[in-house]
């Protein structure tokens, strides 16, 4: 039989981005207004609201400043510095559509003015409208193409739109301009991982969180990359100290166990699965990978009670049920088993596997009339199966259809002249029909092509015991006893011929 795992799941990974970038206008080159000038009054009225606004900006106030302004552009609609200080401050206060407008303003007016152009590309991209946010960034790069955090809001865009690549060229050149900047290596590794390069996303993410520990997502984000890429070894100290830090994280939880059970630490993972009961003893799939854990370090009690907790949870889940199945079996209570496996393939088309491992525990339980049904269907599909033939040569001879014994042996052997089994089949059909010497030749056959067969000999012995070879029978009889000296039939037959003897 063989054994089912099914492997542990990992639902989600955690991305990062940063908040976009954003600028505020620059006050150092507005001057009190001249007292020479025409305007003076309009001049003086845009600096003290301006520069009121810009006293509540720098206390968060942003509504506040905001208020301020309106009632100066009421009044000059036209000022460019009054659009764009009410633009950033509506983007401050994330109102990015009230922004546009005023930012619109601005750049039309001043189509070089680089905070403009960036505050107006954060405003599309806070309000969704990412083909204007692309534009804007694109035009912002023209502008002055060292400025990182306009490949930085470029990628952002890009990630957003799913232009992976794109994103990620937008990225390195962030990173380029701006070595040090932790969220340009963190979202460049998003783009890498959603293009299917897992490591290097790890390497990436890796980097972003020695730039900047205290950010944890790039932490976490390193070790579900470096997971996924299947680098267990990287990722379970990025893992551990997630789970460390927040027991209740499931995905990080179920990611370190699978990364200590690849890494032969099962019993750390069985350790880390037991953390995670709180949060995840509703759940089958926690249960059975459970059992599954503990089965691999031999612990078939505690897989028997989590395979039953699992199926607790989830009467109808096929693995639990073959997993619990197999264990029942190996541990000889047949007729669970067999319940069992006959469940299994109650709820689903079975396996040829299935069906093997479901006949194997019908005949343990002594269930030939199920067992023979299951193996005739198995028969069908594969008759080259010359194990599966002498078991059901075997089940007609209990049920003394002898004829139909014989006719399955002589298949076998036609294919197999030294198979063993079949070998010692024909030699009980002889055996029956009272021919003892065609008998005896099939059990020395049997016995020459599997020197261990404890019921070859046995039967052999049995054999020469009617031809009056009792002495030969013993020394069988002796051979079998030192090959299985538990066994009681080969005992006690053994017994009773001594006994004759003497």
């Amino acid at each position: 039989m063989n054994f089912l795992t099914k492997s542990l799941a990992l639902t989600v990974t955690g991305l990062f981005l940063s908040p976009c970038f954003s600028m505020a206008q620059n006050l150092d080159h507005q001057q009190p207004p001249d007292s020479s000038a025409a305007n003076f009054q309009q001049q003086k009225d845009i600096y003290d609201s301006i520069h009121e606004a810009k006293s509540q900006y720098k206390s968060a106030h942003y509504a506040k400043g905001i208020q301020v302004l309106l009632s100066a552009e009421r009044k000059y609609p036209e000022s460019v510095d009054l659009n764009g200080w009410l633009g950033f401050l509506y983007l401050q206060n994330h109102q990015s559509q009230r922004a546009i407008p005023y930012l619109q303003k601005v750049v039309a007016s001043e189509p070089s003015d680089l905070e403009a152009n960036c505050n107006l590309g954060s405003a599309y991209l806070e309000s969704g409208d990412l083909d204007h946010a692309k534009s804007q960034f694109e035009a912002v790069q023209n502008l002055d193409p060292n400025m990182p955090q306009a490949s930085y809001n470029l990628g952002t865009v890009l990630l957003k739109q799913n232009d992976n690549q794109g994103a990620k060229d937008a990225f390195q050149n962030a990173i380029k301009l701006a070595p040090r900047d932790a969220y340009a290596w963190n979202n460049c590794a998003i783009a890498e991982q959603n293009l299917g390069d897992y490591e290097n996303a790890g390497n990436l993410f890796a980097h972003a969180s020695t730039l900047k520990p205290e950010i944890t997502d790039f932490g976490t984000n390193a070790g579900f990359a470096f997971f996924k890429a299947g680098d267990y070894q990287a990722a379970e100290p990025y893992l551990r100290t997630t789970f460390t830090s927040d027991p209740s994280n499931q995905e990080a939880g179920i990611a370190l166990a699978s990364s200590e059970v690849n890494l032969g630490e099962t019993d750390k993972a069985i350790h880390e699965y037991e953390m995670l009961e709180p949060s995840m003893s509703g759940k089958g799939d926690y249960w059975y990978n459970l059992g599954v854990l503990k089965q691999k370090t031999g612990d078939t009690n505690g897989a028997e009670t989590d395979y039953k907790n699992s199926l607790r949870v989830r009467p109808s889940d096929l693995d639990t049920l073959n997993n619990l199945a197999m264990l029942e079996f190996n541990k000889g209570n047949y007729r669970y088993s067999e319940s069992l496996f006959q469940q299994l393939s109650g709820l689903a088309s079975p396996s040829m596997e299935t069906q093997k491992n479901t006949a194997a525990a019908e005949l343990r339980a002594g269930d030939l009339p199920a067992a023979k049904e299951q193996i005739i269907s198995i028969l069908h599909a594969e008759p080259s199966d010359d194990m599966l033939r002498v078991q059901l040569g075997n089940i007609e001879n209990n049920q003394g259809n002898f004829e139909d014994s014989k006719y399955q042996y002589a298949k076998v052997l036609a294919r197999e002249p030294k198979n063993a089994e079949a070998n010692n089949g024909m030699g009980l059909y002889w055996l029956h029909e009272s021919k003892l010497a065609p008998a005896a030749i099939y059990f020395q056959k049997a016995i020459a092509y599997n020197p261990r067969f404890v019921s070859a000999y046995s039967n052999l012995a049995l054999t020469l015991e009617k031809l009056n070879n009792r002495p030969r029978a013993i020394q069988l009889l002796k051979k079998a006893h030192s090959i299985a000296p538990d066994n009681q039939d080969v005992t006690k037959n053994l017994k009773r011929m001594e006994t004759a003897v003497s």
